[in-house]
Formats: structure tokens, C-alpha cells, sequence
């Protein structure tokens, strides 16, 4: 999980039953703070001194060489999740004639999805089960991403070739060769969506699972997108050979 100025208390369990290995990357100085106020549970991994300086692509590259040395041969995969998700919701979509979450509501005249609660258990004990299962072909796949609930629901697809960002599953195998790049500030898991497709690996995106993150306002990349002072229109600043505002660049 990446962590960043976003410390919320939590159990760390994702079912009754069930437990998961939670290991938060922050950076060096925020370690007291996710000892004294983070998941009681959770295991906290300290960047390098370098990360207090550096965007999230730092974190990113460290937390995917984190993986490599902890997930066995076995089971070469690990969920790299923001810490800002909030909940999961099953996806009942239109047309969909599985109804995977129970639901029996005749969804072929609806133009939505219909959501359904679910947990993080629910989310990885599925696909566990899959990436086990020797005769499924989701290891073929290098990135598994899922539906980002700010966004549409109306797809009709339970999953499409896509880019992937925020929350997703990495197959360690097929992505041995590929990093995400330790100088991106922003925009590291969409370069890092590229570099793979770059190599003929494949990322999926599915739309019976999605998460809900809130639009942050402080902590996280919050500060590292740029934003111009005011408004101003593009078309014409180009025009008239003029430089664009410093705060746009």
C-alpha cells in the first residue's frame, strides 16, 4: 500500500476469517506517524532517505522490488493498492447474465451497473482462486487493474484490454524487466501502463470490481499537480506568441 500524508486507523483485516499481509511504504518521516496512528496490524516499510524528496514513482519503484523479494515463486503476485481507497463495490453490469454478487434483478433494460457491498476479502480470495487455478488464463495477463467508481458505470464489458492505475495486481513474473520510474512525480502508473505494453505485456481491466477513492486535498500527489493561478485559454496564449503561465509548465 502507498502511503503518504493520509494516516487512518484500521484493523487491517479484510473478513472474519481472513487476513492479509499489509505492508505500508511511506517515507522515512512519516514512519512514527503510521506507527502511532496507522492499522495496528500492518507491517511498515521505510523508503530510502532520497524518497522525502522525491514524487511517487520513487515509491512505486521500491514497493514493486519490495514484492519481488517477499512473494515466493509459487505465487508471484502482490496487490499494489493507494491508501486512499475507500471501499469496494461488486459490479452487477447491464446485460450480465452471471449476476455474480447474487443479485436477480433483470439488469438487461438497465443502462447501470448495479452495485452490490463487498469487501477487499472478497476481491482477493476471488482472484486468488483464479491465479491458482492452473487451467485459468489470468496469469497470461502482467497488470490486473479494476473500475475506478468516480468515474462511468455503464460499461457493458466485464472486462477489456486497458490501462490501470491507483489499485492493482502485479504479475512479478511477467513484469521482471519493466519498473516504474523512480523520477516521475505524477503519472507513474500510466508510463508504467506504457513501458509494459512496450514489452508485449498485457493489462486487463475489470469492471465487475471497482473502488472508490475521494479527491484528496492534501497528502498523496496533491501537491505535485500543477495547476495554473487562473484560468486561462490555451488557443489564444499560442497565438499570440506569448509564454504560457509558469505555474502550467
Amino acid at each position: 500500500m502507498i502511503a503518504s500524508g493520509n494516516v487512518q486507523g484500521g484493523k487491517g483485516k479484510i473478513g472474519e476469517e481472513y487476513e492479509y499481509i499489509q505492508i505500508l511504504v511511506v517515507i522515512p518521516d512519516e514512519v512514527k506517524q503510521y506507527k502511532d496512528f496507522g492499522p495496528e496490524t500492518a507491517v511498515i516499510f521505510a523508503l530510502p532517505a532520497e524518497a522525502k524528496d522525491s514524487g511517487v514513482g520513487f515509491s512505486r519503484h521500491y514497493a514493486k522490488k519490495l514484492a519481488h523479494r517477499l512473494c515466493p515463486s509459487s505465487f508471484p503476485f502482490c496487490l499494489m493498492m493507494d491508501d486512499s481507497v475507500q471501499y469496494w463495490r461488486g459490479m452487477t453490469l447491464p446485460e450480465d447474465k452471471l449476476k455474480p454478487f447474487g443479485q436477480d434483478a433483470e439488469t438487461g433494460e438497465m443502462a447501470k451497473a448495479i452495485r452490490t457491498d463487498i469487501s477487499l476479502a472478497d476481491v482477493l480470495l476471488h482472484f486468488q482462486a483464479g491465479l491458482l487455478d492452473k487451467k485459468n488464463e489470468m496469469t497470461n495477463f502482467g497488470i490486473i487493474g479494476f473500475h475506478r467508481l468516480n468515474g462511468f458505470d455503464s460499461s457493458k464489458r466485464a472486462y477489456r484490454r486497458n490501462h490501470s492505475t491507483s489499485t492493482v495486481i502485479l504479475n512479478l513474473d511477467r513484469l521482471k524487466d519493466v519498473d516504474y520510474l523512480k523520477c516521475a512525480w505524477v503519472w507513474e502508473d500510466l508510463q508504467f501502463n506504457r513501458d509494459a505494453e512496450a514489452n508485449d505485456i498485457v493489462s486487463c481491466k475489470c469492471y465487475r470490481f471497482a473502488f472508490s477513492t475521494p479527491t484528496l486535498r492534501e497528502g498523496g500527489c496533491h501537491n505535485m499537480v500543477a495547476r495554473p493561478d487562473a484560468p486561462f485559454d490555451v488557443d489564444k496564449s499560442l497565438a499570440s506568441d506569448g509564454p504560457l503561465p509558469s505555474s502550467s509548465l
